[in-house]
């Protein structure tokens, strides 16, 4: 679901806009018990901070060669500064000022310095103080759960950096477009970036960037809400979106120190466990790698391919009638609407393709030509479809359909392959699932093959912690992604 720590490929393609050590980029189940690890985290600074609380903290051994100095940042000259701070801080319980304690402690380390945090009685390192300390410009070189009870259960490892990530701010899409056109070498609109990102009707703003000391953009990461359906429950999910990094910054740090890690880490210290069921995307091999590392991503298949070669369908005495949707009123929302509730059942776990979703997913997304297509049978929508020209073939989108009407997909391809003639002996590609298996089967019947994903593309997802569907019983299609 996003870019790895690669120098050099560091960016998705320009039409996409992802069992770990953690299930977050906050913390992770690596430990502080050997000496040599303390030695890790305190670098190789020589003159060293050690306030009262912690003096229970730092083995000895590790603090052997380096000029250790005790007492609080508080009562230190202006003028001193440490290669290394290590203190004990209270985790946020609503009345801490994070961004407070991380100003104060930073003006007392020199440039390259060492800012060591450690937490009482938590499982992880706080989510809001990674967050902050990296709107402040460190660098977390380590979030990590410690072996010791007292006094202390988590730690945070900083360090300085002119680079600072952040939330989006009003007026930064002029910004991001650039990054996009510098990353992509590809033009995006402003309304095509205010669709997904601003407008959107479930989520919007959820960006995390990364600035220059000068303000530049240099990295970008970012989700827009999706809404699913279980088992007449509704939740709003993230997909993740365009991820990228301006070439000019990918040899800005490396691994998880990277401006790309750095942003991702920001971005799921700041919209983790805040209501979103899950957080998902369609992803290569490197991004899932990366995923799995980094984020605890985990695949939920790979990505079910088919595509349908050979002589275009044709359509004899057809029980129903076709036609092609271009706009909703009051009245066709409301049948999709009604339509969705009576198909979702047969499906089990999906997006909540009604008549809002259709209405702003493929009738109100700029710069695309999709073609919807709906199926009626004595007056009564009883299956939709959703299509675009590919460089090579028709490309079906969506589709949703009840099942004693599967056989509408039969006459809706016939139509949608008369209306684009170009393509009519060209083909047909999709992503489907092989759930429900009524629909498998209908697919088969139309002539599509099972074939191996040409981009190799997995189905990942991130789970929140109040996920609670079967995530192998999700039924998706490529318009779930940002790839159609």
């Amino acid at each position: 679901m996003t870019d790895g720590p690669s120098e050099t490929d560091d960016n998705e393609s320009p039409t996409r806009p992802r069992a770990t050590r953690s299930m977050t980029p906050t913390g992770s189940a690596q430990t502080a018990s050997g000496i040599s690890s303390w030695q890790r985290y305190l670098g190789s600074g020589t003159r060293l901070m050690v306030s009262e609380t912690a003096v229970d903290l730092v083995p000895s051994e590790a603090l052997e060669g380096r000029q250790v100095v005790r007492r609080e940042l508080h009562d230190q000259s202006s003028e001193d500064l440490f290669d290394g701070i290590a203190t004990v801080v209270e985790a946020d319980h609503g009345d801490v000022d994070v961004t407070g304690q991380l100003t104060e402690l930073r003006t007392g380390l020199s440039s390259e310095g060492r800012l060591l945090l450690a937490f009482r009685d938590v499982d992880e390192v706080p989510p809001q103080w990674v967050r902050v300390a990296s709107e402040l410009g460190f660098v977390v070189l380590y979030a990590l759960r410690l072996t010791a009870t007292p006094p202390a259960t988590a730690l945070l490892v900083l360090q300085p950096d002119e680079n600072r990530i952040s939330s989006y701010r009003e007026g930064d899409e002029t910004g991001i477009l650039e990054l996009f056109q510098r990353s992509f070498h590809h033009t995006r609109s402003v309304e095509r970036w205010a669709w997904a990102y601003r407008d959107n009707p479930w989520s919007g703003h959820n960006i995390s960037v990364a600035r220059t000391a000068d303000g530049k953009l240099a990295a970008h990461y970012a989700g827009y809400g999706m809404p699913f359906w279980y088992q007449g429950r509704t939740f709003t999910a993230l997909q993740i979106g365009d991820t990228m990094t301006d070439p000019e910054f990918r040899g800005v740090g490396r691994g998880t120190t990277g401006l790309m890690a750095r942003t991702v880490r920001h971005f799921f210290s700041r919209y983790r466990n805040t209501g979103f069921g899950f957080f998902y995307g369609f992803n290569t091999g490197p991004i899932q790698r990366f995923s799995r590392w980094f984020i605890g991503g985990m695949e939920v298949e790979p990505v079910h391919y088919r595509r349908r070669n050979g002589e275009a369908l044709t359509s004899i005495r057809s029980r129903y009638r076709i036609r092609r949707v271009n706009a909703f009123d009051s009245r066709s929302r409301t049948q999709f609407d009604r339509f969705f509730s009576r198909a979702a059942p047969a499906y089990g776990y999906l997006v909540r393709r009604d008549g809002e979703y259709v209405d702003w997913r493929y009738l109100r997304c700029p710069d695309v030509d999709y073609q919807l297509y709906a199926a009626y049978r004595w007056g009564r929508l009883v299956g939709w479809s959703v299509f675009r020209s590919g460089s090579e073939c028709l490309v079906w989108g969506d589709a949703l359909f009840a099942p004693r009407h599967h056989s509408a997909a039969s006459d809706i391809l016939a139509q949608v392959q008369n209306d684009n003639p170009t393509y009519a002996d060209q083909g047909i590609e999709a992503w489907f699932p092989a759930r429900p298996s009524w629909w498998h089967e209908q697919l088969r019947a139309l002539g599509f093959e099972d074939l191996p994903n040409p981009s190799k593309l997995g189905f990942m997802i991130l789970p929140d912690a109040e996920t609670e569907a079967p995530l192998e019983h999700l039924y998706y299609s490529m318009g779930d992604g940002d790839l159609f």
